[in-house]
């Protein structure tokens, strides 16, 4: 059975070759300790050291850099399927009724406006969206503040959050054809587009924000040592 001291060890050494992830780093130190324990139990002489680097030297010439991307790889597709699945989730019964119920609100809102006025709720949904996105951005960012250990879970989790709130800073501009203060010359059915765009991607939002609060929760019960206060917003 390895020591503190040397499980201790085995993180440093997992950090000084470049995993940088609190939650690989446990994943790898697990299996390290016990290839080292066999080592040492085959070879009752052997030194906890001269066992690591044998054990470290079978995982070939990348290293543990295989590993990491690997793991990398399979989380970012478990997190497609859940921010996939939570996206449909508005388009299946009983979603579906309340995504019918906010498209007819807004298509309803634009019929009987001009087309000067079009403007204003157009204005007003785009301002929504961007401070939608500003407020999931802050709670995702509080999260990784909470961390004193980088972990993949999280960051996975909110790498995209930068690119949703870029979206929303551009949609005003890319459908109503002007500048972020010039005064677009709508028209009924641009706003139908628009609509079903900002709909579209308000529903992606909501999605990827969910999947953050839950990669919080999973990585602040799975890696409570990775964390200054056990708390997820």
């Amino acid at each position: 059975m390895l020591t503190d001291q040397q499980i201790d060890s085995l993180f440093a050494f997992c950090e000084k070759h470049y995993v940088r992830y609190y939650d690989a780093q446990v994943e790898l130190v697990d299996h390290l300790a016990n290839a080292i324990e066999e080592k040492m139990n085959e070879k009752k002489n052997i030194s906890f050291e001269a066992a690591l680097e044998q054990v470290y030297a079978g995982f070939g010439v990348m290293g543990f850099g295989a590993i990491v991307s690997s793991r990398l790889k399979a989380l970012d597709t478990r997190y497609q399927k859940m921010k996939w699945k939570l996206f449909l989730s508005y388009f299946a019964w009983p979603k579906a009724a309340v995504t019918a119920c906010l498209l007819f609100a807004f298509m309803l809102t634009g019929k009987f406006l001009s087309e000067e006025l079009l403007y204003w709720p157009m204005s007003a949904i785009s301002v929504c969206l961007i401070a939608f996105d500003i407020t999931s951005m802050r709670s995702a960012f509080l999260m990784i503040k909470k961390q004193k250990k980088k972990l993949m879970l999280t960051e996975m989790g909110t790498e995209r959050t930068w690119l949703f709130f870029l979206f929303g800073s551009l949609l005003w501009e890319i459908v109503l054809g002007k500048d972020f203060f010039g005064k677009p010359v709508a028209s009924y059915p641009g706003y139908l587009v628009f609509v079903s765009i900002a709909t579209l991607y308000l529903f992606a939002t909501i999605s990827n924000r969910q999947v953050v609060k839950t990669t919080g929760e999973m990585a602040l019960k799975q890696y409570p040592a990775a964390f200054y206060e056990p708390c997820i917003e």
